[in-house]
């Protein structure tokens, strides 16, 4: 984690992949989230909201987000 103060917010675009050849086929997961960029070390970190959170647990079989609320907020 990177505690410098030179950090801005920047919209994203994330597709998320799933790991391994055997998955090429899998659909991807689309993501928009703000992501919080360090301009010093380039150190990045973003949070998913529920529904793209909820279909990366689905593909490996733990929804564990049913009628909760987010559990983060996106940055």
């Amino acid at each position: 984690m990177c505690y410098s103060r030179n950090q801005r917010k920047l919209n994203g675009e994330v597709a998320l992949h799933h790991p391994g050849i055997e998955n090429l086929d899998a659909p991807i997961v689309w993501a928009f989230p703000g992501i919080r960029v360090c301009l010093d070390c380039g150190f990045a970190v973003f949070a998913l909201a529920d529904q793209p959170l909820k279909e990366v647990r689905q593909f490996y079989n733990d929804d564990g987000l049913s009628g909760r609320d987010n559990l983060a907020p996106a940055v």
